[in-house]
């Protein structure tokens, strides 16, 4: 499961990495959480990449309630194709989900602990997501939500948890975003762990309402696979 994530990257280096126009005002996300508007990208008409804003869990357009996306934040990539809130998203909805970092908890001497996991690098880069339009009742103003496809955990995340999300290569950003292609199943593979290092960080990033430089402290030495 992935139910807190982080874009501490700029501005700039997000526009860089993703080939891709930073609506002003972005600034850096240090516990998103379900149901809060984030950054993804998505392939225009013409081709081009374009960010989006989106609101996190995603609601299936024949969604009778928003409260569905609370439980829509991950699709498993084993039962994207066939499960009814995602499988038509999955033909024609895909999108690449921004971060530079995940969080996940492993008990501890009894304790929840935290990691935030990410590229030892530093650099952002893409979770595989998908998105849905859905017009609450009474208006012709589309709610556009996304929820973040996961997968078996690598040798380190396995460490901590027993899912992760799909992290996608750069060179498969544009098969997986490709809007005339109905299938990108094979683009769903765990993400080598070399590059990878899972940080402990202080227990105050569980609290939804912790935000900013100072909740995110890091308690320990890294582990890596």
């Amino acid at each position: 499961m992935c139910a807190r994530y982080t874009i501490q990257a700029t501005a700039g280096t997000i526009a860089d990495v993703f080939a891709v126009t930073v609506p002003d005002g972005m600034h850096p996300l240090y516990n998103i959480a379900p149901t809060d508007p984030v950054p993804g990208v998505v392939q225009g008409k013409d081709g081009s990449r374009l960010m989006w804003e989106f609101r996190w869990g995603l609601i299936p357009f024949w969604a009778k309630d928003p409260k569905i996306g609370v439980r829509m934040i991950n699709a498993r990539a084993e039962t994207i194709a066939t499960k009814p809130a995602f499988k038509d998203s999955f033909k024609h909805r895909r999108m690449l989900v921004v971060a530079d970092g995940f969080y996940e908890w492993r008990t501890e001497d009894g304790v929840k602990q935290p990691y935030h996991i990410r590229r030892i690098d530093r650099l952002p880069f893409a979770m595989a997501g998908l998105y849905a339009k859905w017009k609450p009742p009474g208006t012709d103003s589309p709610l556009v939500s996304c929820t973040i496809v996961t997968t078996e955990p690598n040798a380190l995340t396995s460490q901590i948890h027993d899912r992760m999300p799909v992290i996608l290569p750069p060179e498969t950003w544009d098969a997986w975003l490709d809007r005339e292609r109905d299938d990108a199943s094979e683009l769903l593979a765990t993400a080598s762990p070399e590059a990878w290092e899972a940080v402990p960080v202080h227990r105050r990033i569980g609290n939804v309402r912790c935000e900013g430089p100072e909740c995110f402290e890091e308690i320990g030495p890294p582990l890596t696979a």
